[in-house]
């Protein structure tokens, strides 16, 4: 135990004091944040962000480091500068919750989900604490459609399942700093895509 925290203390040493937030980020937007910083004159690692899979092939988990009332991406070359890593950024990122956010919210109708209630930027703590999601039922799904917004339920539900799902395609299209709208679940292992609400064909025939 002792030499577990002595391996703590050394990984969070390793990057400048302040906030670092988990940000989910979609393949597109990451592409985007990269053009945008070679427009700013960028080039190499200085314009690639520092990210992990979260979800393979669907989302990224990038960070933004908070600079008074800004909150840049970090960047590759940035944490190559600090001698750290992506593990570095999610253990300062881990830290800034120490109590599960969930909070329980009831469906008119029936059922419930659970929403991320914390201080704004750090809604996506919580996915570094899978250990949190277990609150909701034997199947957490989570989806975190625009920034600022982590919901998680029980998949076991279906219905339940199609109102938040299809909310949370609603947000993703109609709210700016959209993210994704895609469903994912914890394997116990990582978190691996489970589905979302796809709009329907007009042209496809009705039954």
């Amino acid at each position: 135990m002792v030499g577990f925290w002595f391996g703590v203390s050394l990984v969070l040493a390793a990057l400048p004091a302040g906030d670092f937030l988990p940000q989910p980020t979609s393949v597109d937007e990451r592409i985007a944040q990269a053009e945008r910083l070679r427009a700013q004159g960028k080039t190499g690692t200085a314009a690639e962000l520092a990210c992990e899979d979260l979800v393979l092939n669907e989302l990224y988990l990038c960070f933004r480091r908070v600079e008074g009332d800004r909150a840049p991406y970090v960047t590759q070359a940035e944490l190559a500068a600090w001698g750290a890593s992506t593990a570095d950024l999610r253990a300062r990122a881990a830290s800034l919750l120490t109590t599960n956010p969930l909070q329980l919210r009831k469906i008119d109708g029936g059922g419930q989900y659970f929403e991320v209630i914390c201080p704004p930027g750090r809604e996506a703590v919580v996915l570094l604490h899978p250990e949190w999601l277990s609150v909701v039922g034997p199947v957490p799904l989570v989806t975190s459609p625009v920034q600022g917004v982590v919901l998680v339920w029980d998949g076991m539900d279906a219905d339940v399942n199609k109102i938040v799902a299809v909310g949370a395609r609603k947000m993703f299209e109609g709210y700016p700093a959209a993210i994704s709208p895609l469903v994912y679940r914890w394997n116990g292992a990582g978190f691996v895509a489970w589905g979302d609400a796809r709009p329907r064909d007009p042209t496809a025939p009705t039954r």
